[in-house]
């Protein structure tokens, strides 16, 4: 055990921002247009619309996302591992709620953002709707995501906190 378990919990949200980055709302990279293709699979005689809005490409969006919650985490980590009582757990897991409310606030922001410009964009027009409000959402849902399956390094965290109590009171011979 020890420090890589913690930074190995960052991995699948690292995995799940890989599928964002590959995951669009209509191109998918070697599928094509598959929903669009799925769609007309399920609803052959359903009428087809011209694709006259372009959404706008967010692709950074849920990269920095990630940096946020990667500053976030680092930041909990110092915090943590310079307690200068280490068999003080409650200041260990006050820490650690703090760091974790952070990361679940960043990933919910968005997420919140987005519904509320998507409401006012419907009577702004269907351009501003379909091409930044939709595809916006799609990405902080998608931020919400990585940002609950970041919750791992927080749990990791602790555990490695309190393995280093153990380890220390081991060592002093109190146990």
């Amino acid at each position: 055990m020890g420090n890589k378990n913690v930074f190995n919990s960052i991995i699948p949200s690292v995995v799940f921002l890989i599928f964002s980055q590959i995951m669009d709302m209509s191109r998918i990279p070697f599928f094509g247009d598959f929903f669009k293709n799925f769609l007309t699979f399920l609803y052959p005689n359903a009428p087809q619309f011209e694709h006259t809005y372009e959404p706008v490409p967010l692709w950074w969006f849920n990269i920095f996302m990630f940096f946020i919650f990667v500053i976030i985490s680092i930041i909990a980590y110092i915090r943590v591992s310079n307690i200068p009582d280490k068999t003080n757990r409650n200041l260990a897991f006050l820490i650690v709620k703090k760091y974790k409310a952070l990361t679940l606030i960043a990933g919910s922001l968005p997420l919140i953002f987005s519904i509320c410009f998507g409401v006012v964009s419907v009577r702004l027009g269907p351009a501003i709707l379909v091409g930044f409000a939709l595809p916006l959402l799609v990405k902080s849902i998608m931020s919400l995501v990585i940002s609950l399956l970041y919750l791992n390094f927080y749990i990791e965290l602790l555990i490695w906190f309190e393995n280093n109590i153990h380890t220390n009171m081991q060592r002093v011979g109190q146990i």
